[in-house]
């Protein structure tokens, strides 16, 4: 086996390993995460129904436009887009 062929075969098995995270790195939260918390604990029940018909309005208006550039952003349901929302939370 030539030096480059070890030099591959070495590079594809660094690629294959796990990098290792320190378990603190995961229990950090950004300073804007938690401010989210505080503000939401504090939320009336009325400040969250409205939170949530301004989501629902704003979700509707993103489906609208991307049904009438269907040729940019192909067929998607409502469904579809409420997915995507769900990744962004």
């Amino acid at each position: 086996m030539s030096s480059d062929e070890k030099d591959m075969k070495h590079e594809s098995t660094n690629r294959n390993e796990k990098s290792v995270v320190p378990i603190n790195s995961n229990l950090k939260k950004s300073p804007a995460i938690m401010a989210e918390k505080i503000i939401e604990a504090n939320m009336t029940d009325e400040q969250r129904n409205h939170e949530y018909e301004i989501q629902q309005k704003q979700l509707a208006q993103i489906f609208e436009l991307m049904q009438k550039q269907s040729e940019k952003f192909g067929n998607i349901s409502f469904t579809e887009v409420k997915e995507q929302f769900k990744l962004y939370q």
